[in-house]
């Protein structure tokens, strides 16, 4: 056959895939002289010392993420199979090296020996034997009725190897210039990105073909659980922090912050947060009013520090840190702010805030885009220095305050009118739409690709940041799902402490008994867990503490049973009194009686997403977005998340009957439930509310189908 040995890469911790390839591979009953090996893959979770290898700065030619350590320890792990293949075939010999997630044609062994009488005494180096084109308007130089000569193609999950061919790799010192395999083998082809293919070792010498209709192929789960693309950057930064970086502010480590932290690390720019742990006396309410000059004093210490103690003078990118997030590497970054060719460039947003009365006073501009918007902005440390050094008082506006410096012309600030770098999103949710392919966002009005949003505005703007930001910055990608980073769930369960919360607000009485009996099978240790029933009717409370009584809660740290009658379905006071059980407590699990539990590690599963608040998706208790009268907005991805097309964890306007808090922030909203309470829209949505407009994000998951039904 075409080749005498199979080597194929598997992680240590995917048995599951080993045990599914091998009996595919038994079912093709191949050759029974054609050794089949396995080798343990590098594991992007737990790479080696990098002193053994040298990983080159990269980013995604589609979604411009810089490259993951999955994707180094994918290199690492092709690298390790062609050692091993050249040190054990003979000089005539060739081998299939395999991906552990691949699925075979039916047709594989019978087109196999097809290949094979078509390239006898051929001097080749590799064969594709699935693979998918990258530049399909290429044409790709036709071989024979089975295969062509190949163009730039990805997938080195099934590819024959000649000895030689192995060789020819080898010398070129891929550990010493290590960028994804997917983007090695096609440069050293002479195809693919030139600045791969600049980075080689030496000129491109290696001959190949590729099947025309692939007999190996890649799962589709491959794609929607893909161990490269749900990882960590590699390398948090794609430029040097002497000379570029990212400074935020944000006192809280809440979701918003987090989210612009993941997606800096994602696109690979050295970044500071500052700011956190700090006391805010920036204004309680600057989603409505005036204020956050605290914002500036805390930038200017930091920039003091930088030009006048380090006495250096990089390139600054300020973000605002609760609701920015960034869309490109740093590097497209950088060279837009340099071809833009200004001293300080502000981002613009279409209203003029926080005094319109200022807006007589603007310039004309190109675009609707005309007014200064202070939560993103990007400048030399010493320029930004100099144009903030007079201070301002913390509880002042900040926007304000670079509105008026920018009006009196003096300090070179400009606008990005055509949101070339800066995206706000206020007033503009009909202008913009969110690629699911690449993962960027489009101003359909200035025809540009923001490499920053900005969620400004109202409260219908975080919202609507908070849905579109699920679909961008890498976050989401057609082919690849949801790409949420899911670390492995160290989580210690013997120390620490969930309440488990259930409101009887059903009006079919059986149904608490129904819920309660469905969490009689939490897979927990019970001496870690507590349950508290809010009862909503005085004449079940007897019922419910007979029922507790009984053996499956009797292990639990505590059991209370707490009931007070609601006027005109008001549950403020009993939601707001579980927050103050809750507090001395690591989570609170709260559940709806008319929810029946079906996943029993639900506790464990949802600790593991590190969030401050996430519920499964049971039934229809998720709104993605809401519209301006607070009730759901249906979007175009409702039904594809309802159905589970679309997979992961998603940032929503509303959450109910199901989720689990992070007990760390009840101080911060113990009065969430009361505030902005409206008697037609309910306790939850106030809750909600309040969360988005302090910049908690409430989110949702849907990865399984089984979390629980609604009765």
């Amino acid at each position: 056959m075409l080749f005498n040995k199979i080597y194929i890469i598997n992680l240590k911790r995917r048995s599951d895939r080993k045990e599914k390839l091998t009996n595919a591979l038994n079912a093709l009953e191949l050759p029974p002289e054609i050794e089949i090996k396995w080798i343990e893959a590098v594991d992007g979770r737990d790479l080696p010392d990098s002193k053994n290898y040298n990983v080159l700065p990269f980013t995604d030619p589609n979604s411009g993420r810089a490259q993951t350590k999955g994707e180094v320890g994918c290199a690492l792990s092709h690298h390790k199979a062609w050692s091993q293949a050249y040190e054990e075939l003979k000089d005539d010999e060739s081998c299939l090296i395999l991906e552990d997630d691949v699925v075979f044609n039916p047709s594989f062994v019978k087109t196999m020996w097809r290949v094979n009488d078509q390239i006898v005494n051929q001097d080749l180096d590799l064969i594709y034997l699935g693979s998918i084109r990258v530049n399909k308007s290429y044409q790709e130089k036709e071989y024979s009725d089975l295969m062509v000569e190949p163009g730039y193609r990805y997938w080195c999950s099934s590819i024959v190897y000649s000895k030689s061919g192995l060789k020819k790799i080898l010398d070129h010192d891929y550990l010493g210039r290590i960028t994804p395999a997917d983007e090695f083998i096609p440069a050293l082809l002479n195809n693919g990105l030139p600045h791969v293919i600049d980075s080689l070792k030496s000129k491109p010498n290696l001959k190949g073909l590729a099947l025309k209709e692939n007999i190996v192929s890649q799962e589709f789960s491959a794609f929607q659980n893909s161990d490269t693309e749900r990882s960590d950057s590699y390398d948090a930064s794609l430029v040097d922090s002497k000379d570029f970086t990212v400074l935020t502010v944000g006192t809280d480590y809440n979701d918003g912050l987090k989210r612009l932290e993941k997606s800096l690390k994602t696109f690979g720019f050295p970044h500071e947060l500052l700011g956190v742990g700090e006391i805010w006396y920036g204004g309680d309410d600057i989603l409505n009013h005036p204020g956050a000059g605290q914002k500036v004093n805390i930038l200017r210490t930091r920039l003091k520090q930088i030009v006048h103690e380090e006495k250096i003078n990089p390139i600054i990118l300020f973000l605002d840190g609760y609701d920015t997030i960034v869309l490109k590497p740093a590097n497209e970054v950088l060279a837009t702010y340099n071809q833009m060719n200004q001293k300080i460039i502000f981002g613009a947003e279409k209203t003029c805030w926080p005094d319109w009365k200022l807006a007589k006073q603007y310039p004309e501009a190109p675009t609707d885009w005309k007014y200064l918007n202070s939560g993103q902005f990007i400048g030399r440390a010493k320029d930004l220095l100099d144009l903030i050094e007079d201070g301002i008082d913390d509880a002042e506006d900040d926007q304000y305050y670079y509105s008026v410096k920018f009006l009196e012309g003096k300090h070179g600030i400009s606008l990005d009118y055509n949101c070339k770098i800066f995206q706000c999103l206020s007033d503009s949710s009909d202008d913009v739409e969110a690629d699911h392919s690449q993962s960027v966002l489009h101003n359909k009005i200035t025809k540009t690709q923001p490499s920053v949003a900005h969620g400004n505005g109202n409260i219908d703007a975080k919202y609507f940041f908070n849905y579109i930001a699920n679909f961008i910055a890498n976050n989401f990608r057609k082919n690849y799902g949801h790409l949420e980073f899911h670390p492995v769930n160290n989580l210690d369960v013997f120390n620490t402490r969930i309440l488990i919360s259930v409101f009887d607000t059903s009006e079919n009485p059986e149904h608490i008994y129904s819920c309660l009996d469905s969490l009689r099978y939490i897979d927990y240790p019970h001496e870690n867990l507590a349950i508290s029933v809010y009862s909503y009717r005085e004449e079940r409370r007897k019922g419910i503490v007979r029922y507790l009584a009984q053996g499956d809660f009797v292990n639990y740290e505590s059991i209370i049973v707490t009931q007070n009658n609601l006027k005109d379905n008001d549950d403020r006071w009993l939601r707001s009194r579980n927050l103050e059980l809750a507090e001395s407590f690591d989570y609170n699990f709260c559940i709806d009686s008319d929810i029946y539990l079906d996943k029993t590690d639900i506790l464990s599963d949802l600790i593991s997403y590190q969030r401050t608040l996430v519920g499964p998706k049971i039934g229809e208790n998720f709104w993605l977005m809401t519209n301006p009268s607070g009730w759901q907005h249906f979007c175009p991805e409702d039904e594809l998340i309802h159905k589970h097309i679309y997979k992961g964890i998603w940032a929503v306007a509303r959450i109910d009957k199901c989720y689990l808090l992070d007990c760390s922030v009840i101080p911060k909203i113990k009065d969430f439930f009361n505030e902005s309470y409206n008697p037609e829209r309910g306790t939850n949505m106030a809750f909600c509310y309040n969360l988005v407009s302090k910049g908690f994000v409430p989110y949702m998951i849907n990865v399984d189908e089984g979390y629980g039904e609604t009765q």
